[in-house]
């Protein structure tokens, strides 16, 4: 028996790493002034991690649907997160004890947007278009200051100005706000005293633009109200008169995501702006008070992470290239320091200042992650699939990504199987594709070498989406299991198929090999299990699970012991040499099961399901041994590394999380 032979009942679960970024949230990476630590959302996780230790996590869980909106008081020490959902709650958390300090309620649909006024004593919340409700917060007491429907009615950008000034450059008490949306760009004027907020349009004239983010100037120019717009360019109103005054030239394609005002970059001679483009470019223009005139310096997309492409003079600085298009930009202030670079295809790079040089330090799925596999002899990378569209090898050591593969429009990853050399994944648009994996040694082909590399692919494998596969080496088999119920058995070296076998009527949702891979067993969303003989292509085992669809099984490594987990909630035990069940476990979670996975020897054995809880027992006697929150969406795969030390568990967040074990 194996490390993991211990069942006195004394395991612990505990979470030592998790990776995820969801990078489709406008200004959803916030960076800490000092630079140190960086937080962002993970579905409706939110994670503050350091910048320069990935070890270095901590996990704020309060929301029950995905977070849509984030944002860091500017003293850092309030952070406020909002979700879409039934509940649609608002928090605001204190930032140093990782605590929440008020749970807000007002809104009903979803929140949109949220944003903290300069001096941190309050917090604007927009809600969606469903809510249409705009709300301030004193951040103090968790009170509603003002409220009134918002204008415009998707809201899609909301900023804060500071303080009002009256025409002798006086303070007046009264804060500045502004929303935008559309062809809509409004300012606020927010009276705390009175409770009231009044708006203002601002004009364009005969200019027609559609706003998608905000930035006031910074105060010393606060003249200046700055809006990202839809067809690229920066659009600059005066708060005198409400006008626009001036745009830049287009300095990106598909819309301005996100708009930094510098102040005195370059020892102090100009303001500029940093525009984060839709088309994956970051691009640095003088702001209308600036005294350069220097031309835009765009940094464009190129290629995967960044490049440095060009190193020119300290008023023109190198060009850089992101993957993804750039929805989060966030700096330790205004002039000089660190900032942070997230982008929709789960990048986050850190940008120095004034020497403009990018260093990515995270890479992640953007969607759900729907499978996880391991090789049976390697216990330091394991490989993941995605609803986004990739597969990835991670190095358990440092928990980077070392190889990434991804196919556009062709629908998800379902399920991966690692193999020497090579990694085998099954899609939603019915094909098998083998991507090159070095990382794993063992290379049959040099010319599988390229990282990631698609090698080939099995067109029209299964119609309607392959469901699951899993790969025998020995035998040069892959097997797969279709949407429709049916079984097939693929060449590796020859990519034809060798075996079709079909007596299951709804979706295969498990494959095991069985007997030296002379056998697979396979069960189903019929109720079914089916043992294959692959010679004969013939069933010679049928079990009914008569609590409903199966939704998942793991089998001993005796080959004689199975495990399901299914509709009827339970985990049930099963004995090839039984037509019945031997045992089961009644309820183990609180919503369904949906994953369960045997350690290598046997000894142990995980389940996860709908209610989030990762939970482990001691095999066979069945007896609870640990379990841990982490989770904030449905978990999806659970696998044990081969040394049984550490366990992964994917969820349809987008998140991966690496538990480790110990006795």
């Amino acid at each position: 028996m194996g490390s993991d032979s211990r069942t006195d009942g004394s395991w612990g679960l505990s979470l030592e790493h998790a990776t995820g970024f969801s990078g489709q949230i406008r200004s959803g990476l916030q960076l800490h002034p000092s630079g140190a630590e960086m937080t962002y959302a993970v579905g409706a996780c939110i994670v503050i991690a350091s910048t320069t230790n990935p070890t270095d996590q901590s996990f704020l869980h309060g929301h029950d649907a995905p977070i849509t909106c984030l944002a860091l008081s500017p003293n850092a020490k309030l952070l406020a997160s909002g979700q879409t959902g039934k509940n649609a709650d608002l928090l605001i958390w204190n930032y140093a004890k990782r605590s929440i300090a008020f749970r807000l309620s007002e809104h009903d649909f979803g929140v949109a947007c949220v944003a903290f006024s300069p001096d941190g004593k309050l917090l604007a919340s927009v809600g969606n278009d469903r809510d249409r409700k705009m709300i301030v917060w004193d951040t103090s007491s968790g009170c509603i200051v003002a409220s009134v429907p918002a204008n415009p009615v998707s809201t899609v950008a909301l900023a804060w100005g500071g303080l009002e000034e009256d025409g002798q450059g006086r303070h007046t008490g009264r804060y500045r706000l502004a929303t935008a949306g559309g062809k809509t760009l409004l300012t606020w004027i927010l009276d705390p005293n009175r409770g009231t907020l009044t708006s203002a349009k601002c004009t364009t004239g005969s200019v027609v633009r559609e706003y998608v983010s905000l930035a006031f100037a910074p105060a010393k120019a606060a003249r200046w109200l700055h809006a990202g717009t839809t067809t690229g360019d920066v659009a600059s109103f005066s708060l005198a008169t409400l006008t626009l005054q001036s745009t830049t030239q287009p300095v990106c394609a598909r819309g301005v995501n996100t708009l930094l005002v510098v102040d005195n970059i370059a020892a102090g001679r100009w303001s500029e702006f940093v525009v984060g483009g839709g088309d994956g470019t970051v691009t640095v223009v003088p702001a209308p008070d600036s005294t350069a005139a220097t031309a835009a310096n765009t940094l464009q997309r190129k290629g995967s992470g960044h490049v440095e492409i060009g190193t020119l003079s300290r008023r023109n600085p190198p060009k850089l290239a992101f993957a993804g298009s750039v929805t989060s930009l966030s700096a330790t202030d205004t002039s000089a320091g660190l900032m942070l670079v997230g982008t929709a295809e789960g990048y986050i790079h850190t940008v120095t200042r004034p020497e403009i040089e990018a260093t990515m330090i995270g890479e992640n799925h953007t969607a759900g992650v729907t499978g996880a596999a391991f090789l049976p002899d390697r216990a330091d990378v394991f490989a993941s699939c995605s609803s986004d569209g990739s597969v990835r090898l991670w190095d358990l050591d440092s928990y980077s990504s070392v190889a990434k593969g991804a196919c556009k429009n062709v629908g998800g990853a379902t399920c991966v199987a690692l193999a020497p050399g090579a990694c085998f994944s099954g899609w939603a648009d019915g094909q098998i594709r083998c991507h090159a994996n070095p990382q794993t040694s063992l290379i049959p082909n040099p010319q599988m070498s390229t990282a990631g590399e698609l090698v080939w692919a099995i067109p029209e494998a299964h119609p309607g989406g392959v469901t699951a596969l899993i790969s025998v080496p020995e035998k040069e088999l892959i097997v797969t299991g279709g949407e429709h119920g049916e079984v097939r058995t693929w060449n590796i070296r020859t990519r034809q198929m060798k075996a079709h076998m079909k007596l299951h009527t709804a979706r295969i949702t498990g494959l095991a090999e069985m007997s030296g891979g002379t056998q697979v067993l396979s069960c189903s969303r019929d109720h079914s299990l089916q043992l294959w003989d692959l010679r004969t292509e013939r069933s010679v085992k049928t079990l009914i699970h008569k609590g409903g669809a199966i939704n998942g099984m793991a089998v001993h490594p005796d080959k004689v012991q199975v495990v399901t987990i299914g509709q009827d909630r339970h985990v049930t035990v099963w004995d090839l040499r039984q037509s019945e069940p031997v045992h089961r476990i009644p309820e183990p979670h609180t919503g369904e099961p949906t994953c369960v996975a045997f350690s290598a020897s046997g000894a142990l054995l995980a389940t996860a399901g709908s209610d989030h809880a990762i939970r482990l027992w001691e095999f066979p006697a069945c007896q609870f041994l640990a379990e841990n929150f982490g989770h904030s969406g449905t978990v999806r795969s659970i696998k044990f590394s081969p040394d049984a030390r550490k366990l992964i568990s994917t969820d349809d967040d987008g998140l991966i999380m690496i538990w480790s074990l110990s006795a």
